[in-house]
């Protein structure tokens, strides 16, 4: 597609946007027409509506049900749209290749005889309970932007621990004692790490049971709530710590500058 096709395109979606919002302050009626391009080139059309229509020539099946369940338009352009439906021979079947696709939505005011596109979104995702679903359409530009976010961010783009990372984190273990115990709070003794160190990082229990940390402040381990915890005084516990993905804790904590992966200098607003 050419630069003036893409704004001869864009334009004609702005004028047909415009005349969907004058007919719907009008209250026209109208039925949901669905183009759903799939990616072998077959097209299959559907509709809100609960028989077949022929509209331009074109015939409309009522098969999956479907309707606009949600949206979201904003000035970032990252745009969403949900459709539900039911599974259907003949709509939308169990196993069908959405991967691809793209779906057309169109408004026709049958007392105008106007169809008028709203918009073309690319799939994105389903979910479904087995026998309903919602399929979830996202623009080409959130999706671009999803895509940079992948590949340019100041936190580091690793899973601590991991191949890319390098950081082996039992080298950075210690055993310790618990002395007291209350609630969440894990009292410890002889902590020979810095405040906050083990923040973020996990704390195995001497009956074999991991926890997060939620905060290490001087002697005391805090754990995250929603546990019951079978701690007893006087047995040990295992610590670990955790990352925040910042350059400043790879370079000072773990010494591991060289296997960042995120672009900290680079300057975000």
């Amino acid at each position: 597609m050419s630069r003036w096709e893409y704004f001869d395109r864009r334009s004609r979606t702005d004028r047909s946007n415009i005349m969907i919002l004058d007919l719907l302050r009008e209250q026209s009626p109208f039925i949901t027409c669905f183009h759903i391009k799939l990616s072998d080139g077959n097209i299959l059309r559907l509709s809100s509506s609960s028989k077949r229509i022929l509209i331009e020539n074109i015939v409309y099946f009522p098969y999956s049900g479907l309707v606009l369940d949600s949206h979201e338009m904003n000035d970032s352009a990252h745009n969403y749209i949900k459709i539900k439906g039911i599974f259907e021979k003949h709509g939308i079947e169990k196993g069908l290749n959405l991967e691809n696709s793209e779906i057309g939505i169109y408004f026709y005011f049958y007392n105008h005889k106007r169809l008028l596109e709203y918009i073309t979104y690319p799939y994105n995702s389903i979910s479904h309970d087995g026998t309903s679903f919602t399929i979830l359409l996202k623009s080409e530009i959130y999706r671009l932007h999803k895509s940079i976010l992948q590949n340019y961010s100041t936190s580091c783009r690793a899973i601590f621990g991991d191949s890319k990372c390098k950081i082996n984190k039992e080298l950075y273990s210690q055993t310790y004692r618990i002395i007291a115990v209350n609630r969440d709070i894990l009292t410890i003794s002889g902590l020979n790490k810095p405040q906050g160190f083990f923040s973020g990082g996990t704390a195995m229990l001497s009956n074999g049971k991991l926890y997060q940390i939620k905060s290490n402040e001087n002697a005391n381990i805090i754990l995250k709530e929603g546990h019951n915890y079978d701690v007893n005084v006087d047995s040990d516990v295992v610590l670990t710590p955790g990352c925040d993905k910042k350059f400043i804790t790879c370079c000072n904590k773990y010494d591991n500058a060289v296997n960042f992966r995120g672009e900290p200098f680079i300057p975000w607003r």
